[in-house]
């Protein structure tokens, strides 16, 4: 089975945090029965169940546990790597490089 995406694994998080399949739905703005889906694919994937369904709602397991830290640090991670490449693209980061002549470097850069 394929690995899960970052969308599964966003997912994944929100149920983890809200610990219910129905809050973690409006927290995504979608359906439950497509995010309840998503978890068990992911589960299926795993081969372990990430959670415990309960009453009250999700009981995350010790597997589902070590999934959501490391799934937060991704998320964190990509989100960071997204908002350095928007950063560099519009020219608010990244690297400038003058040139300069011998010449100039006695005349103009000192005034610089």
């Amino acid at each position: 089975m394929a690995a899960p995406d970052f969308r599964t694994l966003r997912y994944f998080v929100a149920v983890a945090e809200e610990r219910s399949v129905g809050k973690a739905a409006r927290r995504l703005n979608m359906a439950q029965p497509p995010l309840s889906v998503h978890i068990k694919n992911l589960e299926a994937a795993v081969g372990t169940p990430l959670f415990r369904r309960a009453a009250r709602g999700m009981e995350i397991t010790d597997a589902g546990n070590a999934l959501f830290q490391r799934a937060k640090e991704a998320l964190l991670l990509a989100n960071e790597g997204f908002d350095a490449a928007r950063a560099i693209g519009s020219g608010s980061r990244g690297r400038l490089t003058v040139g300069t002549m011998v010449v100039l470097s006695y005349l103009v850069l000192p005034r610089l």
